[in-house]
């Protein structure tokens, strides 16, 4: 049943994303920094949507030392984004992003959980 709820939230996880990535093209796709942002973001966030997966369906996508570094900066760059970048660029409200980070929160600890797991204990 667990493993469900995860492909569940995973499929729906990924529609969200889709659409929230089409939207920031259409809307700041002719501001030249918000186009930079999104696509920055974009470049960071892909690789966690693998291990996302990788974790869901018990595949292999990287190797361990790289998934940890990755990991932390991917959580960095995620909180930075949040709190400071998106707000900035986009003239957002705490109010708008923080919800974003609850939705994540998920992936988050599904990717931790998947990338400082021990190989001997699987």
């Amino acid at each position: 049943m667990k493993n469900k709820l995860w492909k569940i939230y995973f499929w729906i996880f990924a529609i969200v994303i889709g659409f929230s990535y089409i939207t920031g093209f259409l809307l700041y796709g002719s501001n030249a920094l918000g186009l930079r942002v999104v696509l920055l973001d974009m470049v960071i966030s892909l690789p966690s949507f693998f291990i996302f997966y990788a974790f869901i369906f018990n595949k292999e996508v990287f190797k361990q030392p790289y998934l940890r570094i990755y990991t932390a900066l991917f959580l960095i760059w995620e909180v930075v984004a949040n709190l400071v970048v998106f707000p900035v660029t986009f003239h957002m409200s705490l109010l708008v992003t923080l919800p974003d980070l609850i939705l994540y929160l998920p992936e988050y600890i599904a990717i931790v959980l998947y990338s400082f797991k021990d190989k001997r204990v699987v």
